[in-house]
């Protein structure tokens, strides 16, 4: 192939992205803003915080959750978002999330280990899955099979506020308990997620499951607050903390951090 026919093959190739990218609902247009960066459907930046709803009209109760992202901390090979989970203003769970260009990892303490739980770029009809085992005592063995699939792109009102380019993503998940190699228990629920770019998670709502109290349950983004922030591929820097004992006792973990101007 001679350099002049290579160079008009490139230029239309170029010239068909650039295209493409001007067109607002084109297919391809979030693939495009996840690779340059422009898009990030998670979200994750120090200090950022998210505030839900979530309804369980079986049981006619209501929930205030709130995440909260407080820091870093270094697990081998990877750094992590360290994120709490409140509920009713009761610290629930401690979380360790990491992200790169190839997907979004949580750390398995359990196992020591991470676990890749979405791959990136998130990509209409993708599928993965993640399977494992842990012991939760010296009697109990219990088994996970999580999977995902990117369902479509769809803009979403959540709360009286519009977010454009969601990406609606299926989680099955099943959890089954051992004891002594035999089936003890086990449960299983089927939620719909909505990502919306440069902010997260804004809505889920479970569609199938076995345990009465979540049935048809429901979680909506109130609001969210943090820093602005660019997100940098390959630049966040190493740093190891320590896990503090006692993560509800630290002054100022919960205060709400305004946007910074």
């Amino acid at each position: 192939m001679n350099k002049k026919r290579l160079a008009l093959i490139v230029l239309l190739i170029s010239t068909s992205l650039c295209l493409i990218s001007c067109f607002e609902k084109n297919p391809i247009g979030p693939v495009i803003r996840q690779t340059w960066g422009d898009y990030d459907y998670f979200g994750y930046c120090i200090y950022t915080n998210w505030e839900y709803q979530e309804n369980h009209p079986h049981s006619n109760t209501l929930y205030e959750i709130r995440y909260n992202i407080f820091g870093q901390e270094f697990r081998n090979p990877r750094t992590g978002w360290q994120r709490l989970l409140v509920i009713d203003d009761e610290l629930i769970g401690y979380y360790l999330i990491s992200i790169d260009r190839n997907g979004l990892y949580y750390y398995n303490f359990s196992r020591n280990i991470w676990h890749l739980h979405y791959e990136l770029p998130l990509i209409i009809g993708n599928k993965w899955s993640l399977n494992y085992t842990y012991d939760e005592d010296l009697e109990t063995m219990v088994r996970v099979n999580i999977n995902r699939e990117v369902l479509e792109r769809k803009d979403q009102t959540v709360m009286g506020v519009e977010y454009e380019d969601c990406m609606r993503i299926k989680k099955a998940v099943h959890v089954q308990y051992f004891k002594s190699d035999t089936l003890d228990s086990s449960y299983y629920y089927v939620l719909e997620e909505w990502l919306a770019p440069n902010t997260g998670m804004v809505k889920w709502i479970i569609t199938s499951t076995d345990v009465d109290e979540w049935v048809q349950a429901s979680c909506y983004l109130e609001r969210k607050y943090g820093e602005k922030y660019i997100w940098p591929y390959g630049q966040v820097q190493p740093a190891y903390i320590e896990l503090p004992p006692h993560l509800h006792k630290i002054p100022g973990i919960f205060k709400k951090i305004q946007p910074q101007n």
